[in-house]
């Protein structure tokens, strides 16, 4: 159908929802009827079913959604008949924003914008609804974007800063541990981890933080980031930092270099802050090539590639062990225990 001739046939929004009083006097949302202005690219005039939700309906083809959930093909058959909208209806309890993307992604291919800001939150609401509407593609779709931002390979993970600090909100990082946590998708959860620590430090642990907690993710999670947070300074001080032993005693000092500018780097890397409070891991921004501003008389460029290569070991055997730090196994265990979820829920 041609973009005009649809905007002749919805130009009108939907009526508002209606309020219905319950027995207890409070009152219930009742699903909008009709097309809306703001969905009107999902109110099709060849339409054969309606989909109603509490802030706007959707008029779409049955044989597209029915052809890729049985859930779908069994909700239709209960459709009331004869709705207002001149097609059969059913009502849907899901936010209207949410399935109104969802489905443009199943009917139209309109994945999310992967630079938007909000990817993230789009990706998991795919995910939700996938899971919930039981549609695997939508679901092995949404399980690819997240992979790609939580990975589980170290030069992934290192590749991947900048991106997960633009469209990876705090919400989004706590609501994807507990969605991985809940439908066996681990692999996420040690980059979930080490991104909280990276950007969210302060939002978990200031008292003073005006970052609220996601109000439907159960304060028990609360606990388990806690932990796993302290459980990443501990691979920091017994795995990552053992690499500086090595350098002061065995290279640094043998070329005489003065301890100032070894002093100076370490403050550089951890912008003033405690040493507890510092939890930016694995990242090429801390390497001491791309910390220290080079002086001939302060370290030479050989101690600079000498202490970048010790950091990179370090990284390695780091990320190797990262896992079993957050007690969460191993990386092929994970891996296994990932992919039999996998295929329990196809």
């Amino acid at each position: 159908m041609a973009d005009t001739e649809m905007a002749e046939t919805t130009t009108l929004d939907a009526a508002p929802a209606v309020k219905r009083r319950r027995l207890d006097d409070t009152e219930e949302v009742q699903p909008a009827v009709g097309a809306s202005e703001k969905y009107k690219d999902l109110w099709l005039e060849d339409g054969n079913i309606i989909l109603q939700c509490a802030q706007g309906s959707f008029r779409v083809h049955r044989s597209l959604l029915v052809a890729q959930s049985e859930l779908f093909r069994d909700m239709f058959s209960l459709a009331i008949p004869d709705s207002e909208g001149g097609a059969p209806a059913v009502q849907l309890s899901d936010d209207t924003d949410k399935m109104y993307m969802f489905l443009r992604f199943l009917l139209l291919h309109d994945d999310p914008a992967d630079d938007h800001a909000q990817f993230a939150d789009q990706v998991l609401d795919i995910f939700e609804l996938s899971n919930k509407y039981m549609i695997s593609a939508a679901r092995k779709s949404s399980v690819t974007a997240l992979k790609r931002l939580f990975p589980d390979k170290l030069e992934d993970y290192q590749a991947t800063v900048a991106k997960r600090r633009s469209v990876v909100s705090y919400a989004a990082t706590i609501r994807c541990i507990s969605l991985a946590t809940t439908h066996g998708l681990r692999t996420l959860l040690p980059a979930c981890y080490l991104h909280l620590a990276d950007h969210f430090h302060r939002d978990i642990f200031d008292i003073k933080s005006t970052t609220p907690w996601p109000t439907d993710i159960p304060l028990t999670l609360y606990v388990t980031v806690v932990r796993s947070l302290r459980r990443l300074l501990r691979l920091k001080r017994e795995v990552i930092d053992e690499f500086t032993s090595d350098w002061l005693e065995t290279w640094f000092n043998g070329h005489k270099h003065r301890i100032t500018a070894l002093l100076d780097y370490f403050i550089e890397i951890s912008r003033g802050k405690y040493y507890e409070d510092d939890l930016r891991l694995f990242q090429s921004e801390s390497l001491a090539s791309q910390a220290i501003v080079l002086s001939i008389e302060d370290v030479c460029d050989e101690c600079l590639q000498y202490c970048d290569s010790m950091q990179r070991n370090a990284w390695v055997g780091a990320w190797i062990q990262l896992p079993s730090f957050l007690e969460l196994g191993s990386w092929e265990a994970m891996r296994e225990e990932e992919r039999q979820a996998s295929s329990a829920s196809q």
